[in-house]
């Protein structure tokens, strides 16, 4: 084109623009002012994260602004984030793409560097993963002389590197984010260097974390909090603090530090009503005092933040204290609590009108837990098969890392033989993305089931590498359960190496475990204190005293046993009959004493819970019983149905009893719900069961009953009621 063309294309513009200022300009503004108001709207609709007015405001604002200049290019920045917001990402890269033909596209930095940003983005959220973390790396290349166009890189360029290295994390990618990250600290741009260099530093730290190298995360996160922080704001001081607190939860040695962090960060998301935020500091700080044995300082912590968070109507808040509060009670094996916590956690969740999709899977996930714990294996798969649905489209460590986690485990240990590879291929998916303090369990869990599969050689590795994490900390920590298997497992094939190295462990393992029982013990207390005050105290000295002397009882076995260990060499045969008395001994001699030792502690336990059992009955017998409801039975559970149902009908089971005589429980709650009047589709959703074991139960049924295809099942069951 000549300059000719130009001039005639330049005078066109400029005269569409004036006559689009006429038409679509309010009565008494200027094209200027119109412009102005349709990109402040523009920019309110984005952060409000609008599609389709969004997309009309940015159109308008696209035909009033000189082709090509800062204003159109801007304007098309927001048609092009009404398509991100409505998930069309092709869309989006195709109109990127468009936007590199046009002329000037390379005059305005910031507005380039933010179109890099999006391309990144839309990668991202369309699993084109490696091809996402090229485009987060060039958003950091960009620079300007001018001031207000550096301010908005500054904050793409830090938002980059935060998406970058979730991007790495999500996708297993731990060494090569370290790497990388490592290598921009190095070797900083004068930009980064200026105003992201603490930023880099933390993210490098959280970085490390995930790769195991918790020693040098620990470095590394010290020097980013010893670093000045370039315009401090509550969000990034959250950043640093949470991440802190994460680094040091995973050093047994250092729990006081991550708890001053997590207070630190709820603080910091507090100061700008970041409630996602508080949300997951809270829980790790609940997880923090768990693990130090502060079970009053968690349930305090779990309370207060459910009072706060439904005092401010939030009720993810609610639901995330409720799920804590039901991890807890599975933690103290109190099923029934927890299984009330776990299902108002749900129902508060359903309950929402914008049901959020990662609150939703994590109260599904809670339920399967608490079923499966109550031994309700049918159940605990269709909860754990619902949050599998919700983490779908999501990524792998945002929800379904958890799924797998729990559903391998449960399928490993009491899966049939078709369901026990899907529990390995699950478990096995773990393994590429948790953390390092994670992955024991699953190595545990693997090496049971490729055990099971008699692939020896691959469970025996996945014993060594749960040996290693177990104790690869500075203070080596335990896993209910591992040792004693290993050590079982080696006993069998008669290897003395393994034989020998997994019995010291279990030895030293066995302290960790009565310390534990009876810090559990004194745990109920302190729960029972707020019942009864007095008998708690004395329930706690007593605990106390059966604790110093379980411990002196302890090292005095754990002596013997080591005693008998260095012995071993005389022979194989004295050395393996030995080390079988140890097991042996080292189990009577812990039946033995808890039972002549804590005696005396049992009694005040015992009667702390009968007085927490009558009061529990006191409650539970002012409730007005006016009707029983298959609602009840989803709410309160099988006994609290039972119970209520023979206050309304006390003959009716004693009367199948005598027209049935070999009926089953479950057969039991198949008649009531006939009472009820329930239809098969009906009892399927209240029993969480599948259609076809409801009509299997109905067959068995009328084959004990001796009933014809023309009797009706329905008939004779509420005749029984009469």
């Amino acid at each position: 084109m000549n300059k000719a063309s130009y001039k005639i294309a330049f005078s066109i513009s400029i005269l569409f623009l004036c006559l689009t200022a006429c038409f679509q300009g309010t009565e008494g503004s200027s094209p200027t002012q119109y412009i102005d108001s349709l990109k402040t709207r523009s920019e309110r609709l984005a952060m409000e994260l609008q599609t389709d007015s969004l997309k009309e405001t940015a159109g308008k604002y696209l035909k009033a602004t000189l082709p090509y200049s800062r204003d159109y290019f801007k304007a098309y920045q927001f048609q092009l984030l009404a398509e991100f917001n409505a998930k069309n990402y092709d869309k989006v890269i195709a109109g990127l793409n468009r936007a590199k033909s046009m002329p000037r596209n390379t005059d305005y930095t910031d507005i380039i560097c933010h179109y890099q940003y999006t391309r990144a983005r839309s990668l991202q959220y369309s699993g084109r993963t490696n091809e996402a973390i090229d485009a987060f790396k060039k958003c950091l290349i960009y620079d300007s002389d001018n001031e207000e166009e550096r301010e908005t890189i500054r904050t793409i360029t830090l938002n980059s590197l935060l998406q970058l290295m979730n991007t790495h994390l999500a996708t297993g990618k731990a060494d090569e984010c370290v790497a990388y990250l490592d290598s921009l600290k190095n070797n900083p741009s004068p930009l980064i260097k200026e105003y992201c260099y603490r930023d880099v530093c933390s993210l490098l730290a959280y970085s490390l974390y995930y790769t195991d190298n918790t020693e040098q995360a620990e470095k590394q996160m010290e020097e980013a909090l010893n670093t000045t922080l370039y315009e401090p704001t509550p969000e990034r001081f959250f950043r640093d603090y949470s991440y802190a607190a994460a680094i040091y939860y995973g050093n047994s040695l250092k729990q006081e530090q991550a708890i001053e962090y997590c207070k630190k960060a709820i603080e910091a998301a507090e100061a700008y009503k970041y409630n996602i935020g508080i949300q997951w500091t809270t829980a790790l700080l609940g997880k923090i005092y768990h693990k130090m044995g502060k079970i009053d300082d968690a349930v305090d912590l779990y309370t207060s933040s459910a009072t706060v968070a439904q005092e401010k109507k939030d009720w993810k808040g609610v639901a995330n204290a409720y799920n804590s509060l039901a991890d807890l009670y599975i933690y103290w094996e109190r099923y029934n609590q927890a299984n009330e916590y776990a299902t108002a956690s749900l129902n508060n969740n359903l309950k929402q009108i914008n049901k959020d999709a990662t609150l939703c899977g994590e109260a599904y996930l809670m339920k399967g837990i608490v079923m499966s714990k109550m031994g309700v294996s049918d159940s605990a798969i269709y909860y754990w098969e619902k949050a599998d649905s919700c983490f779908s489209k999501m990524p792998y460590t945002a929800g379904t890392i958890n799924v797998d986690k729990q559903m391998g485990a449960f399928l490993v240990e009491s899966g049939t033989s078709e369901s026990l590879q899907e529990g390995i291929d699950r478990l096995q998916r773990v393994l590429k993305s948790t953390a390092w303090y994670d992955r024991a369990p699953s190595y545990l869990q693997l090496a049971k089931g490729l055990i099971k599969q008699n692939k020896t050689n691959a469970g025996e590795a996945m014993l060594d590498s749960m040996y290693s994490v177990l104790n690869s900390s500075q203070s080596p920590f335990y896993l209910e359960d591992a040792y004693r298997f290993a050590l079982q497992h080696y006993l069998e094939k008669n290897d003395a190496a393994n034989i020998k190295r997994y019995a010291n462990a279990y030895l030293t393992e066995n302290q960790r475990r009565f310390d534990a029982h009876v810090t559990k013990k004194v745990t109920d207390a302190m729960i029972e204190y707020q019942t009864e005050k007095k008998e708690q105290e004395l329930l706690l000295k007593n605990a106390e005293l059966s604790r110093k002397e379980l411990t002196v009882q302890l090292y005095i076995a754990v002596s013997v046993c080591l005693l008998i260990l260095l012995l071993s060499g005389y022979g194989w045969y004295i050395y393996k009959q030995r080390l079988h008395k140890i097991r042996h001994q080292l189990a009577e001699q812990r039946c033995e004493k808890l039972i002549e030792d804590i005696h005396s502690a049992n009694q005040h336990s015992q009667k702390v819970e009968s007085l927490l059992s009558e009061l529990l009955t006191s409650k539970n017998s002012r409730l007005e019983i006016t009707s029983v409801t298959p609602e009840l039975y989803r709410k309160g559970g099988e006994n609290k149905f039972r119970e209520r149902f023979m206050q309304l009908h006390p003959t009716f089971l004693l009367r199948l009893k005598e027209r049935v005589p070999g009926v089953t429980p479950s057969e039991e709650v198949l008649c009531m719900l006939i009472v009820l009047g329930q239809t098969t589709e009906q009892m399927t959703e209240i029993l969480c069961i599948a259609r076809s074991s409801v009509n299997m139960t109905r067959h068995r049924l009328r084959k004990k009953m001796n009933l014809s295809k023309e009797e009706s099942l329905e008939d004779i069951i509420k005749e029984l009621q009469k």
